[in-house]
């Protein structure tokens, strides 16, 4: 029973410390990520409301008309009839959502770090009965898809960054359409060399049958194929032999 317990402790802890690590990787990265939208969304709130200049300017307007004339009448509007543009909610939709999947992975990501903690805590039974309740322990962490969680990190981090970066790029789109297809082009590079990176392994191990298996794998993406029945087998496949 000694030996049993060694083992699997030995494997708990390699698993949660891999787990562990990505993690806090995540963690750090989304608060730098969160301070770098909050950053922009500070400013882009601004062109959902009025100009506080442009009302200044309207009621000196309006004062000097009925200084110059009192008998004129003046009809206060502009205020009243502002709408933000289409262009302008669309960014702000943007950067908002990127933020608050950022801030999403933040909580999800310590409350994985608590789950974790509790899957190693060390009840000092004896040998016989840790064993059996590390099984148990393990059988709920699979049963609950806690592994499917941990992969839906990095997802939502990436998804919080295209959505950024599609707020960036319509933004340069309705400024400057020469500095907005250069930025562009590099975005779409970089967005196809992480889509390519993805499916390559899948496609090569199709291919020769995992004798040279590729190295650009992605366990979060490959693992949510894998725990999904709906996706292709050849998905599946790929990502059990990773």
């Amino acid at each position: 029973w000694e030996a049993g317990v060694n083992q699997v402790e030995k494997y708990d802890n390699e698993l949660c410390k891999g787990w562990k690590e990505d993690i806090d990787t995540l963690l750090v990265f989304a608060g730098l990520f969160s301070a770098a939208v909050t950053a922009f969304t500070v400013e882009s709130y601004q062109w959902l409301q009025p100009n506080p200049s442009d009302i200044s300017v309207q009621l000196l307007l309006q004062i000097s008309q009925q200084l110059s004339d009192p008998n004129t009448t003046v009809q206060a509007n502009g205020v009243a009839d502002f709408s933000p543009s289409h262009t302008s909610r669309r960014i702000n939709v943007f950067w908002f959502l990127s933020l608050t999947l950022s801030l999403m992975t933040v909580v999800i990501g310590i409350l994985c770090k608590q789950w974790l903690r509790e899957y190693q805590k060390d009840p000092s039974l004896p040998y016989r009965e840790a064993l059996a309740l590390r099984q148990l322990r393990y059988e709920s962490f699979e049963a609950w898809r806690v592994r499917d969680i941990l992969a839906t990190l990095p997802l939502l981090l990436q998804v919080a960054l295209v959505l950024f970066l599609s707020g960036i790029m319509d933004l340069l789109w309705s400024l400057d359409s020469v500095v907005a297809a250069i930025v562009t082009s590099f975005i779409v590079l970089g967005f196809l060399v992480v889509v390519a990176t993805t499916v390559l392994p899948c496609l090569v191990h199709l291919r020769n049958g995992g004798r040279l298996p590729c190295a650009y794998r992605s366990p979060s993406i490959l693992g949510l194929f894998a725990s999904n029945p709906l996706s292709s087998p050849w998905f599946q496949e790929a990502a059990c032999s990773r």
